[in-house]
């Protein structure tokens, strides 16, 4: 033990924090988690922003960085992000380890492969960007989508979730959602596991409204921002986005926001019905978190467990700021050193 703690101590890892005195023998030298010298990093990517986060081991955001990026095209999206990241890290000290860096961003994403499956505020599908970044950076990189880093940044320091199953919905420009099975993300068998925005609901009784996945009649073409923007256009409304979180008197606003709340809290009650989890917890992003709209979530998803012979799960409503994502992702880098994935095999037996 003597021997691991001291590579980690030189390695920057850890550090002494004070003895610990006993009645006998010599004093007890205790560690703790360095707050200094190793940082992980966390990105948000979104359509036009890039959000930026620099962590010590504890989970403690030390440093924020924000900049406008232009393009579409994933090597623009890498430009972008190699950019911010040098940004911040010209205002650290020189002593400074980096290990590694989350990006997180919207759509479905293969976190095993670090391939953006489809990210319809992107446009783009199949990239490989962990492949991209990591030829750019240098440095290990992690892919996940914003629902996923963000019940990570939960699970791994909040203890919000821990050892609990707990659905998590996000809705923001797009809507995720993420397994938590026993206080583990579950992904999947193909890494793409939560696709509530494209389940398909009937929204209009006949095929439902075009989706940017080539489907229609998707949660995400009613109940995301994308989706009350193009309600709200369809009604020629003068509404700018800037005012989808208030809680005004425009009637098309009202009426996008109520149908939006009741297609949500639908979707959500039927993915709780087949998951069973404690909770249910939805992140609304700051810009859409309207009282008119939790209201109609909030209603829909409690008359869905109407008839049913069980309560339903306990619901709660938080508001994640920009930094949230970019915070799990940041946690993305940092689990790799708290969290261990080991499958036991059953003990062999011989035959009798």
């Amino acid at each position: 033990m003597t021997g691991i703690t001291g590579k980690l101590m030189l390695a920057g890892y850890l550090e002494e924090s004070g003895a610990l005195r006993t009645s006998a023998g010599r004093p007890s030298q205790m560690l703790m988690l360095s707050k200094g010298g190793v940082r992980a990093i966390g990105v948000r990517l979104s359509v036009n922003v890039v959000d930026v986060v620099a962590l010590n081991l504890n989970g403690e955001v030390v440093m924020t960085h924000t900049q406008p990026w232009q393009g579409r095209s994933p090597d623009d999206a890498a430009a972008a992000i190699e950019n911010a990241i040098d940004d911040l890290r010209s205002r650290v000290s020189g002593g400074e380890q980096f290990i590694g860096v989350g990006v997180a961003v919207s759509g479905i994403v293969n976190h095993s492969t670090g391939f953006v499956t489809h990210s319809g505020s992107l446009n783009w599908e199949n990239v490989p960007l962990r492949e991209i970044l990591t030829e750019r950076l240098g440095v290990p990189v992690e892919i996940d989508n914003y629902v996923n880093a963000y019940a990570l940044g939960l699970l791994l320091f909040n203890q919000r979730a821990s050892l609990r199953d707990v659905l998590l919905v996000n809705v923001g420009a797009s809507v995720g959602m993420s397994l938590v099975v026993g206080g583990r993300i579950y992904r999947g068998a193909d890494g793409t596991a939560g696709g509530l925005a494209h389940t398909r609901v009937d929204l209009t009784g006949e095929d439902g409204r075009a989706c940017h996945c080539g489907n229609s009649g998707c949660v995400e073409t009613v109940a995301s921002q994308w989706g009350i923007e193009s309600e709200l256009a369809r009604r020629g409304s003068v509404v700018g986005p800037e005012s989808l979180a208030a809680d005004g008197d425009d009637p098309d606003l009202r009426a996008a926001l109520a149908h939006a709340g009741s297609v949500l809290g639908r979707a959500v009650a039927n993915a709780a019905k087949m998951f069973g989890p404690h909770q249910v917890l939805i992140a609304f992003a700051s810009n859409l978190r309207s009282r008119h709209l939790v209201e109609h979530v909030d209603g829909a998803y409690s008359r869905a467990y109407g008839n049913d012979n069980r309560p339903p799960p306990e619901i709660e409503i938080v508001t994640a700021d920009d930094t949230s994502w970019a915070y799990g992702a940041g946690c993305e880098v940092l689990a790799g050193l708290f969290q261990v994935d080991i499958e036991v095999e059953p003990p062999h037996r011989e035959p009798t």
